[in-house]
């Protein structure tokens, strides 16, 4: 992730899958791994939602939201780096587009 940032390589879903497989492997539970299968580092195939406002995309929309938030950050070119990053971080939050995100977020 350092080189990622050091060098200023755009974000892919590629890299977002990959650093959440390494945060969540081993944390899944018995139901979500067995009967509903799903795995860290993928996208959520269940719709799950959370809070009282019901947040979470759709399993079917979450990649082209993924997709569209990147393209959205990679084209940016201001120079408000934390205020870029609390953008992705509330975006993406919205979508919880991974699987078992709803827990790590909050």
């Amino acid at each position: 992730m350092k080189l990622l940032i050091v060098e200023k390589k755009a974000l892919d879903i590629n890299f977002i899958k990959r650093m959440q497989y390494k945060l969540m492997k081993g944390t899944y539970d018995d139901i979500r791994y067995h009967d509903k299968q799903e795995r860290s580092g993928e996208f959520k195939i269940h719709d799950y939602v959370t809070g009282k406002n019901e947040i979470g995309r759709y399993p079917h929309e979450v990649e082209s939201d993924v997709k569209e938030l990147l393209s959205e950050l990679n084209t940016y070119q201001g120079t408000d780096y934390f205020t870029a990053g609390v953008y992705l971080h509330a975006i993406f939050e919205h979508i919880i587009p991974l699987r078992m995100a709803e827990q790590a977020g909050h």
